[in-house]
């Protein structure tokens, strides 16, 4: 592993790091103050530096909070987060391409006053085409929202993707399949059901095939698109009184039947970040253990049990914000928040982890 790297150098209090993989280095971003305004930052580490840090919003009076972070095939920077517009909460979306800033748009000008965004996240298709996804709505009526941009006027389409209006529909998830295809967890009388719908020039059911033992409801799994095209879930859960991270595939033997992911019994809490890293996958969680306090924990591996790192140590200050994780075929970085709020430095993290 490498050595931990602190990120931020422009900003105090800082919050929400993302981080993306490029094919030669890594893309960090993260909401910080700037002279008393909290801004949207990026950092680039080429060639083993980090370059300058860059302000991308255009609203220092926003209340920015950055939400997704992914990149291109040319290693393009493609970024959403939520700012104030007016007296609502609004995604705003920007890129950068060619070394040249676009200007920021707002995604969803035209949403209900009363309607919270939430869990917004963007991912690329294989042509390189933005699709960004959220959940919206208050009280118990959430909706899944997808958009896109036009192919004629650039203006992104926004599609509602459930059909009913009263129910929780929550933590949306984009995949390609390699149809755009958004999977998410939908409230059916006590229980939740996971359920999904896939674009082909409109938007069909998508069948969700061999994970019938998936805890859906109990624990609400992670899910990502595994290297060998399978769906896999993480979550927490308790196993002879100790909390443990556990692991379900797609698969027809165990149908998305979890087992640990890990060989030692820990107090994890937070939430889960996964992703697939060329063959592997690796997955990141906050553990705090007795006498030895918060760690960011990640895990590699085709197959459990994972090889198991311990990433923030003493030479990261205070409270592990939620980490986020990001790798290509080589190695994989995983980024988070010591929280000032919290009792941490409010600085940003960086450790790489190499295959």
């Amino acid at each position: 592993m490498g050595q931990t790297e602190v990120v931020s150098d422009a900003s105090s209090d800082n919050r929400n790091a993302q981080i993306a993989a490029t094919g030669d280095g890594l893309i960090g971003a993260w909401d910080g103050l700037v002279s008393g305004h909290r801004r949207i930052l990026v950092r680039e580490k080429r060639g083993g530096t980090w370059l300058r840090t860059e302000i991308v919003d255009s609203e220092p009076v926003g209340e920015n909070s950055i939400q997704s972070l992914c990149v291109d095939s040319a290693g393009n920077p493609h970024l959403v987060w939520l700012s104030k517009v007016g007296e609502k909460f609004r995604i705003t979306y920007v890129s950068r391409i060619a070394g040249i800033w676009s200007r920021p748009v707002v995604v969803n000008n035209d949403q209900p006053g009363g309607e919270n965004c939430e869990e917004v996240s963007i991912q690329l298709s294989p042509e390189d085409r933005p699709w960004i996804i959220w959940q919206s709505g208050n009280g118990n009526r959430y909706s899944i929202q997808a958009a896109t941009p036009d192919s004629q006027t650039g203006l992104f389409v926004i599609d509602r993707l459930n059909t009913d209006v009263l129910n929780y529909n929550l933590y949306p998830v984009l995949l390609f399949t390699p149809e755009p295809t958004v999977l998410w967890y939908s409230a059916s009388n006590a229980d939740f059901v996971l359920v999904g719908k896939r674009f082909r020039g409109a938007w069909e059911i998508f069948p969700i095939e061999n994970l019938d033992n998936l805890p859906v409801s109990r624990c609400l799994p992670a899910l990502i698109r595994a290297p060998k095209g399978n769906l896999a879930g993480f979550w927490f859960d308790e196993l002879d009184a100790a909390d443990r991270v556990f692991v379900g595939l797609q698969e027809s033997e165990t149908r998305g039947s979890g087992v640990p992911l890990d060989n030692e019994a820990d107090s994890s809490f937070g939430s889960i970040c996964a992703t697939a890293a060329g063959d592997r996958m690796v997955a990141t969680w906050t553990s705090e253990q007795q006498g030895v306090g918060q760690q960011i924990i990640a895990a590699v591996g085709d197959a459990p049990p994972f090889e198991l790192h311990i990433v923030s140590g003493s030479d990261s200050a205070g409270y592990c914000g939620a980490p986020k994780v990001a790798g290509n075929v080589r190695k994989a970085a995983v980024i988070w928040n010591s929280l000032a709020g919290e009792g941490g430095d409010g600085r940003v993290y960086c450790r790489e982890i190499s295959f």
